[in-house]
This record gives structure tokens, C-alpha cells and sequence, in this order.
């Protein structure tokens, strides 16, 4: 059985990308129409995490990725499917229990991830810790 999803970049659908479940493994591939010249990564982003498929892969004027990733580390059914340029200098943010949060002004600048378990913000230009 194949299932089809779309996948964005910026907010727009770039492309699609193509699971079939074998086992324990799902299988995928996806093409995508990138404009830039970069390095690209797609995320399948679930409610508790964020797992890193790859790096796309340029060919006839398109990108695109294969691989297989084990049924147990993506919940299906409430997933989507991004890309992300690679070259940024992307900062990790920790949410720690109990803690202030003190880069709530910086906000509109991040995205919401989990990384080697523990959840946070990614903020795709450098930011500096507020003072105070």
C-alpha cells in the first residue's frame, strides 16, 4: 500500500513524498521542485518529535530522497513532512521543566522540534541570549 504526502518548504508544497510500510520499516521516497542551490533536509514532524529523513539530492533538475526509517519512530497518522536549507546556523533551545524561558520575545523566529529526546525551539539565525 502506498501512501502520498505532501511536503513544504517556506510553507508551500515543494513535492510529495511516497511511503510504503515492508516489516517493520517504512520505505520512502520523495521530488521535489527547489529553486535554490543548498543543502536540504527533510523533517517528518509528529506532535512529540522530529526525525531527520536526509539530505535531498540533486538530478534533472529536481531533488529528491530515498531511505527507510522503522515503523515504531513515526506516528503516521499525525505527522507532515518539511524541508529545511542545511547551510543555516541553526541554534537548539531547550525547554527545561520549571525554568523561565527567556527567548519568548524571539518567538516568530523558531520552530518547534524535539532533539535526542528533549524538547525545544530551533532558531534558524543566530541569536544571542537576552540580557537580564
Amino acid at each position: 500500500m502506498l501512501d502520498y504526502y505532501p511536503v513544504f518548504y517556506c510553507g508551500n508544497i515543494v513535492g510529495t513524498l511516497t511511503f510504503t510500510k515492508s516489516g517493520l520499516y517504512y520505505h520512502y521516497e520523495g521530488i521535489f521542485q527547489l529553486d535554490d542551490i543548498s543543502i536540504y533536509r527533510v523533517y517528518a514532524i509528529s506532535p512529540l518529535a522530529e526525525h531527520n529523513l536526509g539530505v535531498c539530492i540533486p538530478a534533472e533538475g529536481k531533488w529528491s530522497i530515498r531511505g527507510s526509517i522503522a515503523t515504531n519512530k513515526l506516528d503516521i497518522d499525525h505527522i507532515h513532512f518539511v524541508i529545511h536549507s542545511a547551510e543555516t546556523n541553526d541554534r537548539f533551545i531547550p525547554l527545561i521543566m520549571n525554568q523561565p524561558f527567556a527567548y519568548l520575545e524571539s518567538l516568530q523566529m523558531c520552530r518547534f522540534c524535539c532533539r535526542d529526546g528533549q524538547i525545544g525551539f530551533v532558531f534558524a539565525e543566530e541569536i544571542s541570549k537576552p540580557s537580564g
